[in-house]
């Protein structure tokens, strides 16, 4: 099994490829802080192709209506649900296990629901 390469193997490897292109007489360009390798208006590669076009803004709209709306909704289906459900009316006594410390059964109790 091959291993990856580990981050001293990837700097000598690295400064070998540096070294390499140095002395074949390539040279590194020194580029002033803020300025960018793409051309203004074009499309840095990775974006999606689906970039806004720089026309005019169009105006924004509001929503307002339609959140208080959907709220209305919302509320009118909570108090209708409210009503819907009937109160309960069994009142008598449950079963209910005790259990001890390791999660064992050691008794049962009768208790009164909680009102």
């Amino acid at each position: 099994m091959k291993h990856p390469p580990s981050k001293q193997e990837m700097r000598q490897q690295l400064q070998r490829e540096m070294d390499a292109f140095l002395s074949g007489g390539g040279q590194v360009d020194e580029i002033p802080r803020g300025q960018s390798a793409i051309a203004p208006g074009e499309i840095p590669p990775g974006m999606s192709r689906s970039i806004p076009s720089s026309g005019p803004k169009s105006k924004r709209e509001s929503l307002l209506h339609v959140t208080q709306a959907i709220d209305e909704r919302r509320r009118l289906k909570a108090e209708n649900k409210r009503r819907a459900t009937p109160l309960k009316t069994n009142r008598s006594p449950r079963k209910v296990p005790v259990y001890d410390d390791f999660g064992e059964v050691i008794r049962w109790e009768w208790r009164a629901p909680k009102e």
